[in-house]
């Protein structure tokens, strides 16, 4: 089990933590997404309160979140890769016309703030085309974008010059074999 890189992160969040993996691991379709409560969790709202209540706890951040699966694409690689580690950039726009309470959303191919723009890197196999990690994320909100390779929120860039750090990002986590991007 992975343990977040956060000297300052008491035991409780630690373990938080992995019960917070282990949610994301239930026996389902390989591609389904999302976290499922575990059977000693009282129940699902019960589950997401907690699951909120972590994320939005100062101390959790975004890039130590995301150093396990860097790990887990590392491993990936070695075992699934031949002579490349392949990675995917997608651009989702994540839609919530109809949710008012969400005041920092922003103007997603329309005029009126709609929602969300994700961003994606996904590692894949060169030799098979599958999913192994994704290797980074990051989410465009009116206040700047929330990203997986900074503390910090980043200045919103056009699109492709957006790509272009999240590239620079890929080929520096030194993913064992040459990042083909």
């Amino acid at each position: 089990m992975y343990a977040l890189n956060l000297p300052a992160l008491e035991p409780r969040l630690q373990r938080r933590y992995q019960q917070l993996v282990m949610q994301h691991l239930a026996p389902t379709d390989y591609l389904a997404a999302g976290w499922r409560a575990l059977p000693e969790t009282t129940g699902s709202l019960a589950a997401a309160q907690a699951a909120w209540r972590y994320y939005r706890n100062e101390r959790v951040s975004l890039p130590a979140l995301s150093e396990p699966l860097i790990v887990s694409g590392r491993a990936a690689v070695a075992a699934e890769c031949e002579r490349f580690a392949l990675s995917l950039y997608d651009w989702s726009v994540l839609g919530f016309a109809r949710h008012a309470s969400k005041t920092d959303r922003v103007a997603v191919r329309t005029k009126a703030p709609v929602g969300y723009e994700l961003l994606t890197a996904l590692l894949l196999s060169d030799r098979t085309g599958q999913p192994l990690a994704p290797l980074c994320q990051e989410l465009r909100a009116a206040g700047g974008v929330l990203s997986t390779r900074a503390e910090q929120r980043l200045p919103a860039r056009q699109h492709l010059n957006a790509v272009g750090l999240v590239m620079a990002h890929v080929k520096s986590l030194d993913l064992g074999k040459p990042a083909s991007i």
